[in-house]
């Protein structure tokens, strides 16, 4: 009797193990088919995106962007001009300030800091106290200062004119990788959001609302690193003898 119950005890044991490991199986074989139906699924959509990918962007994407082209063309081309205008005016100024800027016998333009303490010539070479002294350069005469902050406006101005014209290049080279008929969908929208990346603040002003970039220009800082340049609108009317923002003075032509 007692072997029949060991026996008994065995089987029934053995049923349980089997059932386990029935259940192990049966769990490890439902999370392999779900695997491979999460990496079915994943690849397809990596397919469906290759096959987006690489196909050909339509007639109508194209003349869609090049509507885009256009008026990226023509913001860039308001700049250039807001540009050349801003460039007339700062030199407009600094041939005022170089007129009324202290000579030196040898034709230099000379300019005391606003302290009076230094003297520097017009390509901003510092002059020494056996040249000339601070002190004997008038206080009438424009300060070193106020012709340094429009050479630096020149500057700013002469950097943002060279970007302008790079833009401009590379919205031919886009208009003519367009026009090829080789860009795919997704290259044509790469070609989109490199423009917008790249484009100068000062086209980006000229645009209208919905073709702005998405992350805003800050434009104020365009302007103030003009430092003091003025505005095409003075340009007007400023004559060559009368500096902005000075009032006029006798005795204007060059002077030793």
């Amino acid at each position: 009797m007692l072997r029949m119950m060991d026996h008994f005890d065995y089987q029934r044991a053995r049923s349980i193990d089997l059932d386990r490991e029935r259940k192990k199986w049966f769990i490890a074989a439902k999370d392999r088919r779900e695997k491979k139906e999460v990496i079915k699924d994943r690849e397809e959509e990596q397919l469906a995106d290759l096959a987006t990918a690489m196909e050909l962007a339509t007639e109508a994407q194209i003349d869609a962007f090049e509507v885009k082209l256009d008026a990226y063309d023509v913001a860039t081309t308001k700049a250039l001009m807001h540009n050349q205008e801003a460039l007339d005016a700062v030199n407009l100024q600094i041939q005022s300030l170089l007129l009324r800027a202290h000579q030196l016998e040898d034709g230099r333009r000379i300019f005391k800091t606003e302290d009076g303490t230094q003297v520097f010539d017009e390509h901003g070479n510092e002059v020494g106290a056996d040249i000339i002294l601070p002190e004997a350069i008038s206080n009438d005469r424009p300060n070193w200062e106020s012709y340094q902050a429009q050479i630096e406006a020149r500057e700013s101005l002469t950097e943002e004119r060279n970007s302008l014209h790079e833009y401009q290049d590379k919205l031919d080279e886009a208009r003519d990788a367009a026009r090829s008929g080789e860009l795919t969908q997704q290259e044509l929208d790469d070609l989109d959001a490199d423009l917008q990346d790249t484009m100068p603040p000062s086209v980006a002003k000229h645009l209208p609302d919905e073709l702005k970039p998405e992350v805003s220009t800050d434009v104020s800082k365009l302007k103030a690193d003009y430092g003091s340049a003025v505005s095409p609108e003075t340009a007007t009317n400023l004559q060559p003898t009368v500096p902005i923002g000075l009032k006029p003075l006798p005795g204007l032509s060059p002077v030793n």
